[in-house]
């Protein structure tokens, strides 16, 4: 029987620079739309000459490679794909933007840097400036760490999920986009960790949703503050995925700011998603 989710379209949008590095980027958005059932979008602002598509790589070809090297011999699965290099502004923001107004995605996938220098600066502002002016979730993936999809065979690996938690209801919220791509994807066997820090009794009166048996939880309290706090359960727990609610000042537009969520996105090691919440 078909599931809701399942029967519902879904589609991605991976923003490129065609920045060489930004392959692992990219390596996501195709492995999440093949094993989603998506539609994928590759968008490039302002290129400067047609020469850019080419340059832009194809996701089928990827997903051929990846079953090349598994040594299967029955045909390759492929994606609908769909190469945008989009111009109607100065700005590749505002560029970007507008081509996502016109597929309405449900996913924004983009890379970022963990290196602090001026280009890897501009090139996460025009990440996160994409992700302040959207109300869809945004998956971070750090271009100099492989995440969670393995460069070789495409394989998702997608074990250990962590998600700060305040309150229930933003908590919910949160899980309910994460739910949703775990359920697309066959409710692959994973486990959830809840990380609270303050000292307030969140996790003792957390009620998780009802999930596939594959799911277990994990509720973790934590110490001092929330961003360390999250650190130190990555690096302890061997972290797949984080995810992060984002909602007024601890957006992730308050950039410069040192807000929790920008602050996560700018040093974690590993794929962050940034849900939006609503109020």
């Amino acid at each position: 029987m078909e599931t809701q989710a399942s029967k519902k379209s879904f589609t991605i949008a991976h923003a490129t620079d065609l920045d060489p590095n930004g392959g692992v980027a990219f390596r996501h958005s195709v492995a999440l739309a093949r094993d989603t059932d998506s539609v994928l979008y590759s968008l490039h602002a302002n290129p400067v000459s047609r020469e850019d598509g080419r340059k832009m790589p194809d996701a089928n070809e990827m997903l051929r490679q990846w079953h090349w090297n598994g040594g299967n011999g029955s045909d390759a699965p492929t994606v609908e794909f769909h190469k945008m290099l989009h111009e109607c502004c100065d700005d590749a923001v505002d560029t970007l933007l507008d081509a996502m107004r016109r597929i309405e995605p449900d996913l924004l996938v983009v890379g970022k840097h963990q290196s602090g220098g001026f280009f890897e600066i501009m090139h996460d502002s025009v990440s996160e400036a994409l992700a302040l002016n959207t109300n869809i979730p945004t998956l971070f993936l750090p271009l100099e760490s492989p995440g969670f999809v393995d460069e070789e065979s495409g394989a998702m690996k997608l074990e250990r999920i962590l998600v700060p938690v305040q309150d229930e209801a933003t908590f919910l919220q949160s899980f309910e986009k994460v739910g949703e791509l775990l359920e697309r994807m066959g409710n692959p066997a994973c486990e959830v960790v809840l990380l609270h820090v303050g000292d307030d009794d969140v996790l003792d009166s957390m009620v998780v949703p009802e999930t596939d048996d594959k799911t277990t939880w994990k509720m973790v309290e934590g110490e001092g503050d929330l961003a360390e706090a999250i650190f130190d359960c990555v690096e302890n727990c061997t972290v797949d995925l984080i995810v992060m609610g984002t909602r007024g000042h601890d957006s992730i537009g308050d950039v410069f700011r040192g807000s929790r969520t920008q602050r996560v996105v700018r040093r974690s090691p590993c794929p962050v998603l940034s849900v939006p919440l609503v109020d």
